[in-house]
């Protein structure tokens, strides 16, 4: 099947999330569940944007070097931030104030402490300024009923801040997607397990974690590890209650242990993909399975990343009601392979995992070689048909989030 007909295909069976109220202190790595509007204006009273005299612009309307304008100080303690004002500043007067402090009645802009001389309660002004000149206006930041979140956003610590500045205490945010991880393979063991004979650890399970916690805001349920057996696998997909997506690594193949396809036709699993046109990852399958939707990737260290990725980009969307993918994407130059060579077109998709770096100004996509544990940040997939030579460009998709 196509790969991203199959894609399509899988997004039309999920559903947007309900949504509940978070704190702000829980709010980061969210998703906002509704557009937020400014309650108020930021600043809601003209304030001072620095350190000076808070003046009448037509009193220094003469003024010069040679011939400066006095203005008598109203009073010896400056207007600080988070003070009241004092009475209406007459005119031929002014009030000293500090950064953020509320603009006295009377006053239109500011002087700065350093373009005048102060002297026996007055000041003398050498230049004129103009009405606003010194001032942060109302509103001049952040406007009532501005649009401040939209729906679908996932919250930054710049949401947080704009948020805050608004008198905002909670917001709307998506309920979290429940997210199960079962690893199946009798060569399979926990971290912490001792390590015994040909096994291995199940390292690509916590990649499949990290991805789902991180990049797409899950509760991630850890449902350990199955061995090869239809039995025990059916037990545990049957146990599980509660959640939006199942996700198995492993016996998707055709070998004598890979129990996937028949587990599938035994449960009535109605499927949605299998078989695509995309490798790594050609014998991935979804369906639905108790009006849970189930992913069953192939096992290895990461050989499900980039088919979960993209299926977990597409099903977001309609979870969080997203135009857009949550992971980042970025043209990229893609290197050749050590020795130098490309890569021969296919009639398949071929997806490769390896390391954006910056050089020379440039985004370079390095591709992963032998050594699985070197860095991975990013994939590519390229089309069937297109060979990888010298120069190749593509589209690179950032394993992170959008606000990292």
């Amino acid at each position: 099947m196509d790969f991203y007909k199959a894609l399509s295909t899988v997004k039309s069976f999920a559903e947007e999330l309900e949504k509940e109220w978070v704190s702000l202190d829980r709010a980061p790595g969210r998703v906002c569940g509704s557009t937020i509007r400014a309650s108020l204006s930021v600043p809601s009273s003209p304030l001072s944007r620095w350190d000076g005299f808070a003046v009448g612009s037509i009193d220094t309307a003469t003024a010069s070097v040679s011939r400066p304008v006095a203005l008598e100080i109203v009073q010896s303690e400056p207007i600080t931030a988070g003070s009241y004002t004092e009475p209406e500043v007459a005119p031929g007067r002014c009030a000293k104030i500090m950064t953020g402090g509320l603009i006295p009645p009377g006053c239109d802009a500011v002087v700065r402490y350093e373009d005048v001389t102060e002297r026996e309660g007055r000041i003398f002004v050498r230049s004129p300024v103009s009405a606003g000149d010194g001032i942060i206006k109302t509103g001049q930041l952040i406007r009532k009923g501005q649009i401040i979140t939209r729906k679908g956003t996932v919250i930054s610590p710049y949401n947080l801040c704009i948020l805050a500045e608004t008198g905002a205490a909670t917001l709307p945010a998506f309920r979290k997607p429940r997210i199960g991880i079962l690893a199946i393979g009798d060569e399979l063991l926990l971290p912490g397990e001792r390590l015994d004979g040909p096994k291995r650890y199940a390292g690509g399970q916590y990649f499949l974690a990290g991805l789902a916690e991180k990049v797409f805001g899950a509760f991630v349920l850890n449902l350990g590890i199955v061995r090869d057996s239809p039995e025990e696998i059916e037990k545990t997909v049957k146990s599980v209650k509660c959640i939006d997506l199942l996700v198995t690594t492993g016996g998707t193949g055709k070998g004598t242990k890979d129990h996937i396809d028949a587990l599938w036709k035994t449960l009535n699993v109605k499927e949605l993909f299998s078989g695509l046109n995309i490798k790594p990852g050609k014998s991935s399958r979804c369906g639905i399975f108790n009006d849970t939707l189930w992913l069953a990737l192939p096992g290895g260290a990461m050989g499900g990343v980039v088919i979960f990725t993209e299926v977990l980009n597409e099903i977001a969307k309609i979870w969080y009601d997203r135009r857009e993918v949550l992971t980042p994407r970025i043209r990229v130059e893609v290197s050749l392979t050590p020795d130098g060579n490309g890569f021969e077109p296919g009639s398949n998709y071929l997806s490769f995992l390896g390391f954006v770096e910056r050089k020379d100004g440039e985004f370079m996509f390095r591709l992963q070689d032998d050594n699985i544990y070197r860095s991975v940040n990013a994939y590519i997939i390229v089309p069937p048909g297109e060979n990888i030579v010298p120069g190749y460009t593509t589209e690179a998709t950032l394993l992170m989030s959008g606000w990292d």
